[in-house]
């Protein structure tokens, strides 16, 4: 294929791979930053206490086992679920992707979290 930008061939012989791939994901931030909440515009912080509790009681309602591991971040064009652009690298996440999935709702049993206070002003 080629790429043209107004009318004009900027580059030839370009091959595209373009992927779609649709799920459920969970971002958490790896830690608890009142920064991070007020450029995300939250006001209420939660600690998971174990993650990979959360994980597999998650994985066992939604019936299916997710992907877990930290974002990276770039600043090519590479992206999917745990690759992110560099300009995104200030939220510091970790993520849980359900391939397929759809959106449901979910039960998080006690002792797996507690709430945080956060300053957001």
């Amino acid at each position: 294929g080629e790429i043209i930008i107004d009318n004009k061939v900027v580059a030839s012989n370009v091959s595209f791979d373009i992927r779609y791939e649709d799920g459920l994901v969970l971002c958490l931030a790896n830690r608890r930053s009142n920064y991070i909440a007020k450029r995300l515009g939250k006001v209420a912080c939660v600690r998971i206490l174990d993650v990979n509790r959360l994980k597999k009681v998650l994985d066992e309602q939604i019936g299916l086992v997710s992907e877990a591991g930290e974002c990276k971040y770039t600043k090519y064009h590479l992206r999917n679920h745990f690759l992110k652009s560099h300009l995104d690298s200030w939220q510091d996440e970790f993520r849980l992707f359900w391939k397929n999935a759809n959106a449901q709702e979910v039960v998080i049993p006690p002792g797996i979290a507690v709430q945080e206070r956060i300053r957001c002003r």
